[in-house]
């Protein structure tokens, strides 16, 4: 399909394609991983889903994101259930067909890769990986120390050896320098 054919929401279709595939990979994912293998598939590896993320307390978050979420929900593309334990939510894939069948092909070798670093990486340390690359982005030039020394002050409740054992990580991951996304101006209201 050439770019004057493409049909207007490509750019969504693109992002419900990416989310479906993360939550269709994994059967039963977390918002906050959802919401982490996101950011790094879009600031990261590139891949243009057009969502702006802001600190929250677990990390970058996007509100877009959450509402895509809810519209894959309510077109029954994924389910979406809180966790019997009152904590957190637990998001898995439905039988549904999708109506975006060609949007990853151009993605499939950065998906691959993001999945295969990432995708069985706890909450927990995605937030605090996301949170890394997040401040290293902001906080451009910052030394290592410095960047775990703002991510400890964001988040206390993880241990400064922990966020630079996490940092030491994402740089032997490849995923410290960040690239801008290719070519994505969407926002969602």
């Amino acid at each position: 399909m050439n770019a004057q054919s493409e049909p207007q929401f490509a750019g969504e279709d693109l992002s419900f394609a990416v989310l479906h595939w993360l939550v269709s990979r994994s059967g039963d994912v977390g918002k906050i991983q959802l919401q982490k293998l996101a950011y790094f598939l879009q600031e990261s590896y590139g891949i243009p889903l057009g969502y702006t993320f802001r600190m929250h307390h677990y990390g970058p978050y996007s509100r877009e994101l959450d509402n895509d979420l809810l519209k894959l929900r309510l077109m029954g593309f994924v389910d979406v259930r809180p966790d019997d334990s009152g904590y957190g939510f637990h998001v898995t894939p439905c039988e549904a067909e999708t109506s975006w069948p060609n949007a990853l092909a151009p993605y499939e070798s950065e998906l691959g890769d993001a999945i295969a670093k990432l995708g069985n990486l706890p909450a927990s340390l995605l937030e605090i990986q996301a949170t890394i690359h997040y401040v290293g982005r902001l906080v451009e030039g910052a030394s290592p120390e410095q960047i775990v020394a703002i991510v400890h002050s964001l988040k206390p409740k993880f241990l400064p050896e922990r966020i630079a054992a996490a940092r030491e990580q994402l740089e032997e991951l490849g995923l410290l320098e960040s690239q801008p996304a290719r070519g994505s101006d969407r926002h969602h209201d």
